[in-house]
């Protein structure tokens, strides 16, 4: 009978986020708008590093934006009250599609790497298949440990470390497509 009970709940949080993807794509096409003038290419940013680690048409496609409070979808008002807490979470930075946020007292370049990571990831899945992706590995796992922060937060330290990756934006693309099939398959037996 558990298992139905959470079978059920996999189901009814599934339909919900894909209720509200239409509005959190809304709300991202927004936060893009209203930040575009103050956004800069991570290409410009002064660290170096990133350039040895993604080439320049992610740096020069990814733009990055200096905050004193990040953004978060209204997700109670979307219908998905199981992410206020995320919401509420204090976060260095945070990435929407290739728009990434960094909170001012942060906005060191190994944060710039680790929100690169995930502008490459959503740029393999697109928003259809990442958000549902990454909601799904937030409820499974808890955030530290949901696929893509795992994934950016090993690539983060390895980049600290300064340990060459090559290969890495088509080892971050493969993760993301690996996680969505298995995102997928959780959908599919629901």
């Amino acid at each position: 009978a558990v298992s139905g009970l959470v079978m059920d709940a996999m189901w009814d949080l599934l339909n919900r986020i894909q209720r509200a993807q239409p509005g959190v794509e809304a709300w991202m096409s927004d936060l893009h708008a209203r930040n575009a003038a103050q956004s800069t290419a991570a290409s410009a940013t002064g660290f170096a590093r990133l350039g040895q680690y993604f080439p320049a048409s992610i740096l020069e496609g990814a733009r990055a934006v200096t905050v004193d409070r990040m953004p978060f979808p209204p997700v109670v008002a979307l219908g998905l009250p199981e992410f206020e807490a995320l919401a509420a979470m204090p976060m260095a930075g945070i990435t929407f599609g290739h728009m990434y946020f960094l909170h001012r007292d942060h906005a060191g370049e190994a944060l710039h790497f680790h929100e690169l990571v995930h502008v490459v990831q959503w740029a393999a899945l697109g928003v259809a298949a990442f958000l549902p992706t990454y909601a799904v590995g937030i409820v499974q796992h808890g955030y530290e440990a949901s696929p893509f922060e795992l994934a950016a937060y090993d690539l983060q330290a390895k980049f600290e470390r300064g340990n060459a990756l090559p290969g890495i934006v088509d080892f971050i693309r493969w993760h993301a497509d690996e996680t969505r099939k298995e995102a997928e398959s959780l959908f599919q037996s629901v």
